[in-house]
């Protein structure tokens, strides 16, 4: 008799442990069902159909103040300012250093149309361009200064280079 009770308790274990995990999986599957339901709903309602809500009264924005603006050097004028030399490049060969200005290149003067780096981009390596530097110290006085460009390669094609990074800096 002792045999049958204990058969008959292990089947109630085991029954209650297949049950559970039945009642697990059919939660599970059912939660997941009626998740995935209302997620692509809401994202439906949310992508299709935007709602637009008019606003009760329109105030007018006031504008933004004016930013305050740096003092510039008297030196300054609009350009590159180099804030980095390239070690072995053809900036530092000829002998351009962190602080100066470059304002034009063979004569184009740089602007927010002619950007430093595209006209030298349009130069092959090898050539010889003319930059128009200003310094500090030196007042408006520019000197020119003559730089045999390398190369570097961008997406497959070989652009002249000079070896500085700079900040462009517009003066009105």
């Amino acid at each position: 008799m002792e045999t049958k009770t204990r058969n008959s308790n292990v089947w109630i274990v085991i029954l209650v442990i297949v049950g559970l995990i039945g009642s697990f999986v059919v939660g599970g599957l059912t939660g997941g069902a009626v998740g995935w339901a209302l997620g692509r709903r809401a994202m439906t309602r949310e992508l299709c159909a935007p709602t637009w809500v008019e606003p009760e009264r329109l105030e007018e924005i006031p504008p933004a103040p004016e930013p305050e603006r740096a003092p510039m050097e008297p030196w300054m004028q609009s350009g590159a300012l180099i804030t980095q030399v390239v070690t072995d490049s053809p900036a530092e060969e000829a002998g351009l250093q962190v602080g100066e200005m470059i304002t034009a290149v063979d004569g184009e003067t740089l602007d927010s149309e002619n950007e430093l780096a595209e006209l030298i981009g349009r130069r092959q390596p090898g050539q010889v361009v003319e930059l128009t530097v200003v310094s500090r110290g030196r007042g408006r006085d520019s000197r020119k200064v003559r730089v045999t460009l390398d190369g570097t390669i961008v997406d497959g094609r070989e652009f002249g280079w000079l070896g500085i990074k700079y900040y462009f800096i517009d003066i009105e």
